[in-house]
């Protein structure tokens, strides 16, 4: 149901690259997608998952520099954005398959983009940790 005064549904793009573990962004992201749904909106979701890993040769290799920057992903949202034309666009997560990439899109089509940070500064250090590319260890404090 929409407000009495806001008659007008959008059409509404969620981006998430999933862990491959259900966690609190997916629980996040799975009620976020609900409300709008149950309030008259359209969602359209554009989701990578980091269990791709598992099947990908060179793997590790491969998301390291998806994570910076993909191609695949960048033409994967050019089409999804050209075919579905969102009212706006709420990213979620990029890393590790998606990447920054989507956000040249969206702006190249003139889409507004809302972005949710879970983890700031700390996203690329922990996926990277999760995947098997870094230590989770914190340095030790400099003994003086």
């Amino acid at each position: 149901m929409l407000f009495p005064c806001c008659r007008i549904a959008m059409k509404i793009l969620i981006v998430h690259n999933e862990y491959g573990k259900f966690r609190g962004e997916e629980s996040v992201i799975q009620s976020q997608i609900n409300l709008l749904q149950n309030n008259g909106h359209v969602v359209i979701t554009f989701r990578r998952s980091s269990a791709e890993l598992l099947q990908m040769r060179l793997g590790k290799i491969r998301t390291f520099f998806s994570g910076m920057y993909s191609f695949s992903s960048r033409r994967a949202a050019r089409k999804l954005l050209s075919d579905q034309k969102p009212d706006i666009v709420h990213i979620h997560s990029l890393f590790p398959f998606i990447s920054r990439s989507v956000l040249c899109e969206c702006n190249k089509a003139g889409i507004p983009i809302v972005m949710t940070v879970y983890t700031y500064l700390n996203e690329p250090s922990q996926r990277l940790a999760e995947l098997g590319f870094a230590s989770r260890e914190q340095p030790k404090e400099a003994i003086g």
